[in-house]
């Protein structure tokens, strides 16, 4: 329509720059460049768009461009859903509310750490003391203490289920948890048992699984049944006396020997030669990927990562840091899966943290025997400078996933870096007691970090002397909220007190005002509508009626004709107008009568 009001005819074209003109490949890679919310809101504005904004490809895409190459939670084929669940894991981290629980081990000074998260045990060792607890992880309440420490013990090694120490007679004591007394094992030999290996997992219940392996000083390598105290399998690895044993207890086990050569063994068979470096060097087994049959040996001035699958046996690379080697961990849940034949969402990759003693944290994809490096960080000057001045290494221990890595400094100080950018997120502990570790005039090392392998919870523990704190981010159970161990403070508690008690005066208030509506609907439909001020005038002579005691013979006349008047209304009209017209006059004579005071029968008709 024009100025004048005439219809004029409306062009078709489509205007320029319309989102209808790009084609669908435009419009994902555009739609890729919004955050899930946006995505989630286009959905609503046609068919089209809600096709691409659901479409794998632009959640894959929005996924490189914020995760990069960063490892597989799901394990399944949605892009969606693994940028959903990494997204919400890593805003646990970030965001979630933080819950610690410090105790204190008066019994040792814990050297080692093992968590089972699944059953929410803590294993403590101390090689100084030479004692072992085994205890609840949140609580660490009523720990089972158990002294080890005799003569003779020359190797030690503890997991799940229980514990071996070698002796230099060539026997092994073991001690199963579930059990209140030790065992010994021995087939006889009298060379000194040099290393010892106990399963991390599980340990089946039937006779005959393999739970320990010892290496003794002649190069023998032993499989021992721990529930039934027996022997099961012996192999020669060689001449010179083995030092270090690692196994999946899975076919898969990994020996060094004291000149620093590392084999390989499957099933039991014959060793292969995986390794050999210097006899004076330093050589240690750092981390294992038994998924990706991998292993990373730190060597000091450089780590190789060897492979010791069938196929590719022997295939070595290896990473020279900046600095001198000081810790390396591994991502444990990627570790113990195998790369999957089937194409997921996101990499299938195992997570390595390799730490220098200059503070330098390098990550790597042990897949990849590439070595590229996936991100490189260093602590923040802040946390740096809680060190003293020439503490050296500044960051003792380190454990990654694929979410975050945890640092551990000193005094019980542990930080939280993201494992895909290394950016810094905040910090894991909370500052301890000082009636359960005293660190005034020295520096404790924070030498034990542990995280639940499971990447979708947000929790680990760490130890710091004889002080063991817990931690955990996210919505804690109500039941932990009311104690008042598991808060910071007692601000939230009496907070939450407050406002539960005026919601509950605001229920009550609203309620007493529904009942009083409901009393005066109810009044007014028992009493029904006033209809005439005839009625009206009995009503209210009724109510003084009833409110007063008694009443004078007037009252009581007036009474009458009130009543004698609101019957006569509501009487059918069968009679004549003169009648009513009389009877009207009549009852008009008897109330002035009345009121006069006049005698009864003065008038007549």
């Amino acid at each position: 329509m024009d100025s004048l009001g005439n219809y004029t005819e409306r062009s078709v074209e489509p205007e320029l720059g319309s989102f209808g003109e790009f084609p669908p490949e435009i419009l994902a890679v555009i739609f890729s460049h919004l955050d899930p919310h946006t995505l989630n809101s286009l959905r609503a504005v046609s068919r089209l768009w809600d096709s691409i904004a659901g479409d794998d490809q632009v959640w894959r895409l929005l996924y490189r461009r914020e995760f990069g190459y960063a490892g597989s939670l799901t394990r399944g084929n949605s892009w969606r859903q693994e940028y959903l669940t990494r997204s919400q894991a890593q805003d646990r981290w970030l965001r979630g509310k933080a819950v610690h629980h410090s105790s204190t081990l008066s019994q040792i000074h814990v050297s080692r750490i093992a968590v089972d998260f699944a059953n929410e045990r803590l294993f403590c060792s101390s090689m100084a003391h030479g004692g072992f607890t085994v205890s609840d992880l949140k609580s660490n309440k009523e720990p089972l203490f158990i002294r080890c420490a005799q003569s003779g013990f020359t190797s030690f090694d503890f997991g799940k289920n229980g514990m071996a120490m070698g002796k230099w007679d060539g026997s092994v004591t073991i001690r199963l948890f579930q059990s209140d007394k030790n065992d010994l094992l021995s087939d006889g030999s009298a060379d000194m048992i040099t290393a010892t290996c106990v399963a991390k997992g599980h340990l089946p219940g039937h006779q005959g699984t393999v739970g320990c392996l010892t290496g003794d000083s002649q190069g023998w390598l032993k499989a021992w049944d721990m529930r039934f105290c027996q022997r099961l399998n012996v192999l020669r690895v060689g001449t010179e006396p083995i030092v270090a044993i690692v196994s999946d207890f899975d076919g898969n086990v990994l020996v060094k020997d004291a000149t620093s050569r590392v084999f390989a063994i499957h099933n039991f068979g014959t060793p292969r030669q995986l390794f050999y470096g210097e006899p004076s060097a330093f050589v240690e087994f750092a981390a294992v990927d038994y998924g990706g049959r991998r292993v990373v040996i730190n060597a000091g001035a450089y780590v190789a990562i060897c492979s010791f699958d069938q196929s590719t046996f022997g295939q070595t690379t290896t990473y020279i840091p900046s600095s001198t080697v000081f810790k390396v961990a591994i991502d444990e849940n990627s570790a113990s899966r195998r790369p999957t034949s089937h194409p997921i969402a996101g990499a299938d990759s195992c997570m390595c943290a390799i730490l220098e003693k200059s503070g330098m944290v390098v990550i790597i994809d042990l897949r990849d025997l590439s070595t590229v490096v996936r991100t490189q960080f260093g602590p923040r000057a802040s946390d740096v400078a809680k060190v003293e001045a020439g503490e050296s290494p500044p960051v003792c221990s380190i454990c990654v996933n694929s979410v975050v890595c945890l640092l551990g400094f000193y005094n019980g100080y542990v930080a939280v870096h993201s494992s895909v950018t290394g950016e810094f997120m905040r910090s894991a502990s909370v500052r301890i007691p000082k009636r359960l570790v005293n660190y005034r005039n020295t520096n404790i090392a924070v030498a034990n970090v542990a995280i639940d392998p499971d990447a979708s919870s947000a929790r680990g523990v760490f130890s710091c002397g004889s002080c063991i704190q817990y931690f955990e981010f996210g919505h804690a159970p109500r039941k932990q909220r009311e104690k008042r161990g598991f808060v910071r403070g007692g601000t939230t508690d009496k907070r939450d007190g407050l406002l539960s008690k005026m919601r509950q005066e605001y229920d009550d208030y609203q309620h007493l005002n529904h009942e009083q509506e409901l009393q005066d609907a109810r009044f007014e439909t028992f009493n029904g509508d006033v209809g005439s001020d005839i009625e009206l005038e009995m009503a209210i002579a009724l109510s003084q009626s009833i409110q007063q005691p008694s009443r004078t013979s007037d009252e009581d006349d007036h009474l009458r004709l009130a009543l004698a008047m609101s019957a006569r209304s509501q009487e059918p009209h069968g009679y004549s107008e003169n009648e009513d017209e009389d009877e009207q006059l009549r009852l008009a004579m008897e109330i002035s009568r009345l009121e006069t005071g006049a005698d009864a029968g003065v008038y007549t008709d």
